[in-house]
C-alpha cells in the first residue's frame, strides 16, 4: 500500500470557519484570512555576518533588507527584521527551489531555521481593523505613524505577535507563534464582534 502523505495544518483548522462573526448586518468591519501553505524561516546572521546576510536578503527581494523593524515584499515573498541580525522570512507559496537557493546563499552567513509548522500567519482587513487591533495592541496605529513595510513585535493578551502593515488600504498581517493561535484568535474574534468579523 502506499504510504499515506501528510499534509500541513494550520494551527487554528477546525478552529475557524468561513462566515461571519460578531454583527450581521451590513459590510464586517474586519476581514481576517488564515493563510495556508506558506513556508516560514527564521534567519539568523553567524558573528560579524550581519550586514552580509542583509545584502544577500536585499539581492532576493530587489529592495533593501535591514534588520531594523521593516518589512519588505516582493511577489510570494517577504522579509521582515524582528532584532539586530534576525529576520523572519515567509513565502506565501513555500516551493523547495526557494528554500534550496536561500540555503546555498546564505551557507556560512547565518542559520535557516524552518519555522512554518510553528507559525500562523493571519492576513487582516477592513475599515475597522485599526479599531480592533487598538483594543490589545500597545502601539500607535494610526496611519500618519504605522505607515506600509512598517513592523513590530510586541504583545496583546500576553500573546507574542509580529504585527505589520502591508498597504494602506490598510492590510496587516499578523503573526503569532502556533502555540498562541487560538488564543490570539479568542481574543480577536471578541474584540471584532462589534463591528462584524468576515472570515474568508
Amino acid at each position: 500500500m502506499p504510504e499515506p502523505t501528510l499534509q500541513p495544518r494550520s494551527a487554528l483548522a477546525g478552529i475557524i470557519q468561513p462566515g461571519r462573526l460578531g454583527v450581521t448586518a451590513g459590510v464586517a468591519g474586519v476581514v481576517a484570512r488564515d493563510m495556508q501553505g506558506f513556508a516560514a524561516y527564521s534567519i539568523l546572521a553567524q558573528k560579524g555576518q550581519a550586514v552580509t546576510t542583509s545584502q544577500v536578503l536585499s539581492e532576493l527581494l530587489g529592495a533593501t533588507v535591514s534588520d531594523g523593524p521593516k518589512r519588505v515584499a516582493r511577489g510570494s515573498l517577504s522579509v521582515s527584521g524582528v532584532a539586530p541580525g534576525q529576520w523572519l522570512l515567509i513565502e506565501r507559496q513555500a516551493s523547495l527551489p526557494t528554500t534550496a537557493d536561500l540555503r546555498a546563499k546564505l551557507v556560512r552567513l547565518a542559520a535557516v531555521i524552518d519555522q512554518s509548522s510553528g507559525r500562523v500567519v493571519l492576513e487582516l482587513s477592513g475599515n475597522r481593523v485599526r479599531s480592533t487591533l487598538a483594543k490589545g495592541i500597545p502601539l500607535d496605529l494610526d496611519p500618519r505613524v504605522f505607515k506600509p513595510g512598517d513592523v513590530a513585535q510586541t504583545m496583546t493578551a500576553h500573546i507574542g505577535v509580529q504585527v505589520a502593515l502591508m498597504t494602506e488600504r490598510p492590510d496587516f498581517e499578523v503573526i503569532t507563534a502556533a502555540s498562541t493561535a487560538q488564543s490570539f484568535w479568542s481574543w480577536l474574534a471578541a474584540s471584532a464582534a462589534e463591528y462584524g468579523l468576515d472570515v474568508v
